[in-house]
């Protein structure tokens, strides 16, 4: 039997509420993006594998649902849906990332999460590996970690003058010739994976890394010193590096460390939660 193709597909605000409710989902646009191009070669009968963004309605930052598509309208605008299965414990943020890193998933996976992102097809042993990974994760976390919330907010919120001064006003998270974002989770495929890489209009590049609980001062200086040199080697030529650290509070062996790394900097984050009832 002929296996149907798969495409993995991310929802957030605007498109969550009509798969979730009407099992519909729509595109007008996808012709006129060339990133969004596999949209139009969903067929009847594919699978859907659908990630929520962070701003979905429900199932936030989660590889979920699995979609068969029913119908397909006319130059592909808009699929009908049903729901083909529910993928319990689902694949949070975080544990989607992790099996990048560790090679269980493919590169295509790390545009979970990514500002633009919409539909990518995906082969189907991928698919099946995200089934298999369900059944023998631990389940996530209902609070994502604070980093993921903190590499989400930056890049939805870019606003590098208030992040880091006047100096990095002109900086951007780095974008392909299409102007698809791809600084976010950028993959070296040799040293790691880059948590947001960006280039200013100068062409000097700026690796931002966002230190994760579990990890040592030594591990994220390590980590920060392999990511410049291969930025240095590969992508900069004769235009600087740069390489900021981002930590909760204050890190005294991080700050000591980092001073061993020219040209690099350290930045601390704090993040608060209030909840108030009203009347």
């Amino acid at each position: 039997m002929k296996r149907p193709n798969v495409f993995l597909m991310q929802v957030s605000e605007d498109g969550s509420p009509n798969v979730l409710r009407n099992q519909r989902y729509q595109n007008p646009k996808w012709s006129s993006k060339p990133r969004d191009k596999d949209h139009g070669n969903v067929k009847v009968g594919d699978l859907i594998l659908m990630y929520f963004a962070g701003a979905a309605i429900d199932y936030k930052k989660q590889l979920r649902m699995v979609y068969r598509v029913t119908k397909v309208s006319q130059r592909n605008i808009e699929f009908q849906l049903k729901q083909e299965q529910e993928i319990l414990p689902p694949l949070a943020l975080d544990q989607i990332r992790e099996n990048v890193r560790n090679k269980t998933l493919n590169d295509v996976f790390l545009n979970c999460g990514r500002q633009g992102f919409n539909i990518s097809k995906i082969e189907y042993d991928d698919y099946e590996k995200v089934l298999l990974l369900s059944k023998t994760l631990p389940p996530a976390s209902i609070i994502v970690g604070a980093e993921d919330i903190l590499e989400d907010f930056i890049v939805n919120n870019w606003n590098p003058t208030i992040y880091f001064g006047k100096e990095y006003s002109g900086l951007k998270i780095l974008e392909d010739r299409a102007g698809n974002l791809v600084g976010q989770q950028f993959d070296t495929k040799t040293v790691g994976i880059i948590d947001i890489l960006c280039r200013d209009k100068q062409g000097d590049y700026v690796v931002i890394e966002i230190k994760r609980g579990s990890e040592t001062s030594d591990a994220v200086i390590g980590q920060l010193a392999r990511y410049m040199g291969w930025v240095r080697q590969n992508l900069a030529k004769n235009n600087s590096v740069t390489g900021i650290v981002i930590a909760g509070g204050h890190d005294e062996k991080l700050r000591y460390a980092i001073k061993a790394i020219p040209n690099s900097f350290l930045a601390t984050y704090e993040m608060s939660f209030q909840i108030r009832l009203t009347k």
